[in-house]
Parts: C-alpha cells; structure tokens; sequence
C-alpha cells in the first residue's frame, strides 16, 4: 500500500522474500511540492549477520593492526557508524542507489540512463537498478514529471539477523538540491531460514533520521576501493552527498491533522523568523514549511468540501 510524505508518495511495487533475504521495487513520485531536475533515491543499511552488527565488526577493524594499509577495509570501516552505512559496494563511490560514478566528481552530474532492474528478462546484459526522478516546470511552465525508483535484491545470504533499510528521496539539481522529501523504511529479519519482512512505512515526512544523516556524515569523509593499472586496490574520495540537521519532527499520523499541521507551521516560522537555521538546514526548513502551507490548504478544502 502507498505511503506518503511531504514530497510525494512512495509505493512497494515489489516486496516479498527472496533467495533468504527480501527484494524490494521502490518507487517515489514527486508531487508539486518539489521544484527539482534531478531527484535520487538513497538507501542506509544497518545489516546483523549471526546476530551480530556486521557494522560494528568493520568499524573496529580500522583500529586493528593486522589490516593497516588493506584498502577493502579501510574503506568499509571509514563508511559505517558502527550501526549503519549508506548501501553502495565496496568499489561504487557515488551514494545514488545502484548509480555510476559520473565523470565530472559532482553527484549533481549523475547520469539518468535507462531503467533496466535486476528481473527483467529483457534487459539483456544491460542492468540498472535505478531511475532518477524530477519535478519542475520549463521556461513555457510546462511540467516535467518523472518517479524516481531503485530494485534491490539479496545478492548473498547471511545468518540470523537481517538488513534493515531507510530510503530518502533528495533533491540533486535545480532549485531543490539539497532538500530532501521524506523517507521510508524496509527490510527483514531471518532466523533458522525463515524471512520475516519488515513493515513498508514513513521513516520521516521530510528529512531522514539522525541514524541516516550520521551514515551520511561518515559516507562524506570516506572512499571507495578499487583496482588501478597495476591491479592493486586503491582508495578513491566518495562523491559528496547532502547532508542536513534539521530534523521533521510532524509525524506521520499527524500528516491529515489540520492542529498539528498548524502548529508546526508556527514552530518552523518563529525558527526561521528567529534566525536558528542557517545553510543547507535553513534551505530544508523552508522547503518543508512551503510543503506544510499546501498541506494546510489541502486540509481546509477538504474540511469545507465535507460541510
């Protein structure tokens, strides 16, 4: 069943078990809300394998001897908190789920391409498990319309214990780079080769969780690990992601709520009025107030519309 957040619905084209683990089809669509010519889905993984943090053991391998100058671990070390990590391999240095690296190093300038995910049977030797979206407007105010989507699939097995998954949409390009649009969360839990799925629900109506934006601090400071000429494993910078501290704190039961909607209208204004936001997290609180207001709108006409 759909799910909706301040920036669009998010819908479970597929999700059930799968080869011990889940695969999940994920697609956003952007409402009017957003204003941006490039929009990415990005996914953090918190993964427990024989009930134990997978997370943990490669952020205490940075600080063992035995793997200094080992560039595979260095890597995966660099990029978790210790709980999670944004879900790219090992060799991928752009966050874009299921993205390329684009040549210019701006993840701005990451490619659209065609979206051929990992079950269709006619995608040949052509794989892309991604579609970046968009919302805006041309110069002649004609709209532009497209979901942003990623598949996701097991491509291994692990013990008891399971993944975990936040997802966000975020602006990459056009006038709202940078704000994000909500986020959701998936996953699964196995124990003795039984998949149990996590519920498909809002993470956040607006900006991701602390965990996420934490995983995106660590993905901003690390690298990839890939082979040179020589075929020797070499650490490459990881293309910058948005970050941001501002925290949506509506919740999603309150979505519907014209009170609670208002409220936290006046809190983001008086925030705002009050000069406590700055930079990128000043741009995410008035991206959210904005989506608020139509929201409010939306209410009172069905409010009159029932009267």
């Amino acid at each position: 069943m759909p799910v909706t957040t301040l920036g669009g619905t998010w819908t479970a084209l597929r999700y059930a078990p799968k080869d011990g683990g889940a695969e999940m089809e994920l697609e956003f669509q952007p409402n009017k809300s957003v204003n941006a010519k490039k929009i990415g889905l990005i996914q953090n993984n918190a993964r427990v394998d024989n009930n134990a943090s997978t997370d943990q053991k490669q952020l205490d391998s940075l600080t063992n001897p035995v793997y200094q100058g080992n560039a595979p671990v260095i890597a995966k070390g660099e990029r978790t908190t210790g709980t999670s990590h944004i879900d790219r391999s090992l060799s991928e240095n752009n966050p874009v789920y299921g993205a390329p690296s684009p040549s210019s190093g701006n993840i701005k300038d990451t490619k659209a391409g065609t979206y051929t995910p990992g079950y269709r049977t006619d995608r040949g030797n052509k794989l892309q498990n991604y579609q970046l979206g968009h919302q805006y407007k041309d110069l002649f105010h004609k709209r532009h319309t497209q979901s942003a989507k990623l598949y996701d699939a097991p491509n291994g097995t692990i013990g008891d214990g399971g993944m975990h998954f936040e997802v966000t949409a975020v602006g990459l390009e056009g006038k709202d780079k940078g704000r994000f649009f909500g986020a959701v969360k998936w996953g699964y839990s196995t124990a003795g080769g039984n998949v149990t799925l996590d519920n498909f629900e809002v993470a956040s109506l607006g900006t991701p969780s602390q965990e996420f934006t934490d995983a995106g601090a660590k993905w901003n400071t690390a690298h990839a690990s890939r082979a040179n000429k020589q075929g020797q494993q070499e650490l490459v910078e990881n293309l910058k992601m948005p970050t941001t501290n501002h925290r949506t704190t509506l919740q999603p039961d309150e979505l519907d709520d014209l009170g609670a909607v208002g409220r936290k209208i006046d809190d983001l204004d008086a925030k705002i009025a009050g000069h406590e936001l700055t930079g990128i997290d000043l741009e995410n609180a008035k991206w959210e107030l904005q989506a608020l207001r139509t929201q409010r709108q939306t209410l009172l006409a069905q409010q009159q519309n029932d009267h």
